[in-house]
């Protein structure tokens, strides 16, 4: 007899959450195992790290914050930048 039980042990951290149709959809997906793993804080090498996501003037900017060292760092479309070029993306689009 099949059984329509969903098999936990075989399930991603993706897969669980759609599973689960109580929580929200997920927006945002990893690309690559690289995503997941690189993103360390430069200055300390801790994983404790806070992004912020926006679009700004059709950049896709990104605000890094290390929870330890408090270093903060940017990126536009991928590449690191600095907050002179956040500035200039923001000011376009006033």
């Amino acid at each position: 007899m099949k059984s329509d039980a969903i098999d936990a042990s075989r399930l991603t951290p993706e897969s669980r959450h759609e599973a689960d149709s109580s929580l929200p959809p997920r927006h945002h997906k990893r690309t690559s195992l690289k995503d997941f793993i690189a993103m360390t804080c430069p200055l300390c090498h801790i994983a404790n790290l806070v992004t912020i996501s926006m679009s700004v003037n059709q950049r896709q900017l990104e605000l890094h914050s290390c929870g330890r060292c408090e270093t903060r760092w940017w990126k536009a479309d991928g590449d690191q930048v600095g907050l002179g070029t956040v500035l200039n993306a923001a000011r376009k689009t006033a």
